[in-house]
């Protein structure tokens, strides 16, 4: 797993991300998720989404789920060969902005499971300013109790899963006892170690204030905060900030998850080794340098095979109607909401669907499996490679994925109606809304709150 946190500082981007996300090494040596946290990302679709995209999905990535509160955003990426092992993912926020109010502070985040291990991710932005110790220490609570996730009827809270990896710009700055002047001596010298002394967050964890039960990797790389944009040189501006750490990445593993490791994985029970943990100065259009961290964590199963199977029955032909089979495991719970998308292979996002079928609601009920005839409608026009993929509702997921099948070009040269003048079916996609691809969760209001973004960027 590989975490990277920023504060954008509301800029769009203009770099080149392959250092900061390590892509540049082999396929099989890449990790089977990124999750990115951004700050400050004050326009909902101001390019990074884009930009990340551009990185990761061309190395066999997609974008499996993102969630903001304003300016607060998680982008999860997952590499395409690991979809079949994900399960139960959910999203959740809280807003701690104005006492609850506003989301320019709090946090969001994306809980999964993936080879059997149970994994959350929280990106947050605590109170900024030296003073504000006690709000930050306080928002980490309200955020940590008010993040619960619930299926079947059970509600999972952090501390719930076997892993949560905490990121984002936390804010805690080094101690205002020692002088700012000193503080850049400091780091001149690469006396961190003496210097990360004074660092509050390390000072309320070791005070039992904040963040008990997280660890952090060593620092060993220079205050993140605050530099003039596109330098390398600390706060010049009247207010003459004193550099500090306030991007960081933690994690958290669960007594269970420990002992099952050590129980299962004789040569090695460790759960976790953090590979790395670094900033990256060579990124200039930002007052925040981004931090990452690579993660190598043990899981409880092997790659399950998918819980729901296609059949491709026939050739299909673009105007002609085309049928399938899909087939589920015994123990899997359905819903009448679950549906299948048709994707052209390459596809990347979940939304990236042409057409979708509503799932049959007795499946998983009564049989295990469903013939489907899907009208002539709903292939797709243009001849080429496709996928169906099952889409869960309750588990937020995709359960299962055609191989590639090919649509044939129109072979009856007299079909001459049109799309629009076929009768739709009443028993397919008509009378519902679109599914609900859970890809991105925008909180209400929310975007629309950015009278006072001037002052969210100079905090």
């Amino acid at each position: 797993i590989v975490a990277v946190t920023w504060n954008v500082n509301g800029q769009k981007p203009t770099e080149e991300y392959t250092n900061l996300l390590a892509l540049d090494q082999k396929d099989e040596e890449l990790p089977a998720i990124y999750s990115i946290g951004l700050q400050e990302e004050l326009a909902a679709r101001n390019g990074w989404e884009e930009a990340l995209s551009a990185a990761l999905l061309p190395r066999g990535y997609i974008l499996l789920y993102s969630v903001r509160i304003q300016g607060i955003v998680l982008y999860l990426f997952a590499k395409f060969q690991y979809l079949m092992s994900i399960r139960r993912l959910a999203t959740n926020y809280t807003r701690t902005g104005l006492g609850g109010y506003w989301g320019n502070k709090g946090g969001v985040s994306i809980r999964l499971e993936i080879c059997g291990t149970s994994i959350c991710i929280i990106n947050c932005h605590l109170p900024a300013h030296s003073h504000q110790l006690e709000d930050r220490n306080r928002d980490f609570h309200i955020i940590c109790n008010k993040q619960k996730y619930t299926f079947e009827n059970v509600s999972y809270g952090v501390f719930d899963h076997d892993y949560c990896f905490w990121l984002g710009d936390l804010n805690y700055r080094i101690h205002q006892s020692v002088a700012r002047q000193k503080v850049i001596e400091m780091i001149e010298n690469n006396e961190l170690k003496s210097l990360l002394m004074h660092d509050q967050l390390v000072m309320s964890q070791t005070d039992g204030e904040a963040f008990v039960g997280f660890c952090e990797e060593t620092i060993n790389f220079p205050p993140t905060y605050k530099f003039d944009n596109g330098t390398d040189t600390y706060d010049s501006s009247e207010k003459q900030r004193i550099p500090s750490w306030t991007d960081r990445i933690l994690w958290y593993i669960s007594p269970q998850q420990m002992k099952f490791c050590v129980d299962n994985f004789v040569e090695d029970g460790a759960p976790l080794r953090q590979l790395n943990y670094n900033s990256h100065p060579r990124y200039f259009n930002s007052d925040h340098k981004p931090v990452s961290c690579t993660f190598e964590v043990k899981g409880r199963t092997e790659q399950a095979p998918p819980a729901v199977n296609f059949a491709i029955a026939s050739e299909w032909y673009s105007r002609e109607d085309g049928r399938f089979e899909y087939f589920v495991g015994k123990d899997l719970q359905t819903s009448s909401w679950d549906w299948i998308g048709i994707y052209k292979e390459g596809w990347n996002k979940i939304s990236d669907y042409l057409n979708y079928v509503w799932g049959d609601p007795s499946i998983g009920a009564t049989n295990y499996r469903c013939t489907v005839t899907l009208p002539a409608i709903y292939v797709p026009k243009q001849s080429g490679n496709y996928q169906l993929c099952y889409y869960s509702s309750i588990e937020k997921c995709f359960l299962g994925m055609s191989g590639i099948f090919e649509v044939l070009p129109l072979r009856n040269e007299n079909t001459t109606e049109s799309f629009e003048e076929i009768e739709q079916p009443d028993n397919l996609n008509t009378n519902r809304p679109n599914p609900a691809i859970h890809e991105e969760h925008y909180v209400e209001n929310d975007e629309c709150i950015v009278d006072n973004a001037e002052s969210e960027i100079v905090d």
